[in-house]
């Protein structure tokens, strides 16, 4: 996966200061990078801008562009981002917070977007695999 940032900005909705200033960013496949920065610095929401949470579902000033492996951020749905861009955030291990396996084993199929009855159709195909192993 590539990811190339161009002049990106982004100012949440309600605030002054820009989270993101001017942020330009190419990373070639393969490449591997570390993002690091005090609390409050704007890695989240750049990562947020990769895999389309802004400026799909966060409000704001948005300017610049974002390209995943070829595809333009702004514009592309969610559950087509979903299908290109993993997040996995500083605590993996609280990530799955649901009361039952079985919900937390929907929650990928409901973050692409699917339809109710597609996403429990999922959701019993895998946890049936599993109940297989």
């Amino acid at each position: 996966m590539s990811i190339e940032i161009r002049n990106l900005s982004f100012t949440y909705s309600g605030k002054e200061s820009p989270a993101l200033e001017r942020i330009n960013l190419k990373i070639k496949k393969g490449e591997t990078i570390l993002l690091v920065g005090r609390s409050g610095s704007g890695k989240s929401t750049l990562i947020k801008c990769i895999n389309g949470l802004i400026p799909n579902r966060y409000q704001g000033k948005y300017s610049g562009e974002v390209v995943v492996d070829g595809v333009r951020v702004r514009g592309a749905s969610l559950s087509h981002l979903a299908t290109i861009v993993g997040t996995v955030m500083q605590e993996a291990s609280k990530q799955l917070v649901m009361s039952n396996v079985e919900d937390d084993v929907a929650f990928g199929p409901c973050n692409l977007c699917l339809p109710l009855d597609e996403v429990r159709r999922r959701t019993v195909e895998a946890l049936k695999g599993v109940e297989a192993l």
